[in-house]
């Protein structure tokens, strides 16, 4: 490592602005609304003022905003509509530590945060490790389909800590994201004790399926004709070759059976709804599915042991698996890429590392979660003993169906996982964990786009104690190629 001098002259001042120019171009190219927001490699901090807090307490305001001022990592926003949401979450939370929606724009049209208009904060009230529902949505985002990018921050109203939450991208966000556009119209399953299973064509008016589905986005009455026409051709097609072009005209067989993959193997305990949600998309004319409410995945309180690939017992569709290879291509590939790829020893061991360098603290000063200090820790075991048993019974599914992971090509379309670095502030050291454990090397830029500091990453480490306190940009590179670039501050704190 070598640390470099900060002078510069006319000549390299030129080459500094230049620099910064590339700089900026390298981040725009990465940036997309809420970068910083859903940003996991540090722990957020959310403030509410002027809040009135008996909405919070009482069911009834729920769904009803309030206006109050929002400050998130220190960067202010006014009147913004705050309220509470939530069905169990909401009803078992303790000490008021409700979950929240936030829209920016509920009293200021066209206010955003980021590029964003709306959030929520998740309570985690059934989760212990506070960490599931980040970790099935990082998954499926790996593994191409639609989810919500999530982060973790502390939450603090009128000045009161009101505990840890994971900051959860809303939403109409993740069309926009996903599809450029959020003009499209959403159905949102429920179940009810009549149907208990999703995707069945049941008739065709909308009260055939009370309290199995809401329309969540869009015109009630298009939404119920485009959805329910659907359902009867995934039922009603003739089965012949052509099945999968024509019923694809209908639904993305591919995001949904990918879906479903990622919920039997993580057994989420909202399994009567596989809590999906269905967009249709104005420009494909068809349905996809995202990915949605994943804080009860990998229960405390499930058998991981059992094998029931796919489940068709919850799921209508997924019946017509065994009868089209590309059906049961689409499943089987994501149970690959989930057990080889996204959840190995390593990849498990590197998040939960990660995400228990910046939340423990949080989390052990949380008065109002609704679980132990104790039990958070062991939730981790938890998670690991988990994982460990669903892949051991995933490979002896795939071996009765003599499906091979390695001739798959299952890494093809796998995006490669994100190098973490924290803590943000650091004194001095910051931790790198790269999940594919490359060699990496690194280069530090100040304010003037001047590089000060430069080296290879050793033992998953960076000494910047060698900096005065203030802002720096952190660029990672692997062969002289960037992987990525961050914002880091060296603290004057004597803690790390």
């Amino acid at each position: 490592m070598k640390l470099l001098k900060s002078g510069i002259k006319r000549p390299q001042r030129i080459l500094a602005v230049a620099f910064i120019v590339l700089l900026t171009s390298v981040v725009s190219t990465l940036a997309q609304p809420g970068n910083n927001i859903f940003n996991d490699s540090i722990l957020h901090i959310i403030e509410f003022k002027n809040v009135d807090v008996s909405q919070i307490s009482i069911p009834y305001y729920k769904g009803i905003y309030q206006s109050v001022e929002m400050k998130i990592d220190g960067n202010i926003v006014s009147q913004v509509g705050l309220t509470t949401k939530g069905e169990k979450s909401y009803s078992a939370a303790q000490y008021d530590k409700r979950p929240f929606k936030i829209k920016t724009d509920k009293y200021i049209p066209g206010q955003k945060y980021e590029g964003i208009k709306r959030f929520n904060l998740h309570n985690n009230t059934y989760d212990n490790s506070v960490i599931r529902e980040k970790l099935t949505s990082d998954a499926a985002l790996q593994l191409g389909i639609p989810a919500p990018k999530v982060a973790f921050a502390e939450v603090y109203i009128n000045g009161k800590y009101w505990g840890v939450y994971t900051i959860v991208e809303a939403q109409d966000e993740i069309y926009k994201r996903t599809f450029g556009n959020n003009d499209g119209y959403t159905m949102e399953s429920f179940g009810s004790v009549a149907h208990l299973d999703n995707m069945v064509y049941y008739g065709s008016k909308p009260e055939d399926y009370q309290d199995q589905y809401i329309v969540d986005h869009g015109n009630d009455s298009v939404a119920w004709s485009l959805w329910i026409n659907a359902l009867y051709k995934i039922h009603t097609l003739p089965p012949r070759v052509a099945y999968v072009d024509s019923v694809s005209n209908y639904i993305d067989y591919q995001s949904f059976f990918s879906f479903n993959a990622v919920l039997d193997y993580n057994l989420n305990a909202e399994s009567k709804n596989r809590n999906g949600i269905y967009y249709f998309d104005q420009t494909d004319k068809k349905w996809y599915t995202i990915c949605w409410d994943q804080n009860v995945s990998f229960p405390d309180f499930g058998d991981p042991t059992q094998n029931i690939f796919p489940n068709t017992q919850m799921t209508g569709f997924l019946d017509k698996y065994s009868t089209y290879p590309q059906f049961s291509e689409a499943y089987n590939r994501t149970l690959c890429q989930l057990s080889n790829i996204v959840f190995t020893d390593f990849e498990v061991n590197s998040k939960i590392t990660a995400y228990r360098n910046l939340i423990d603290a949080a989390v052990e000063k949380d008065t109002r979660k609704s679980f132990t200090y104790k039990q958070y820790e062991q939730s981790f075991n938890d998670i690991r003993d988990f994982i460990q048993q669903r892949n051991k019974v995933v490979s002896e599914f795939l071996d009765e169906k003599e499906y091979s992971c390695i001739t798959s090509g299952l890494d093809l379309e796998l995006e490669k996982p994100e190098i973490q670095i924290f803590p943000v502030p650091a004194n001095s050291f910051l931790n790198v964990i790269d999940p594919m454990n490359r060699n990496l090397n690194f280069s530090v830029t100040n304010a003037l786009g001047s590089r000060i500091l430069a080296g290879s990453v050793q033992n998953s480490q960076i000494n910047i104690s060698f900096l005065p306190p203030g802002i720096y940009v952190l660029i990672i590179t692997h062969k002289n190629k960037p992987l990525k670039v961050q914002k880091i501050i060296r603290s004057m704190s004597l803690n790390p």
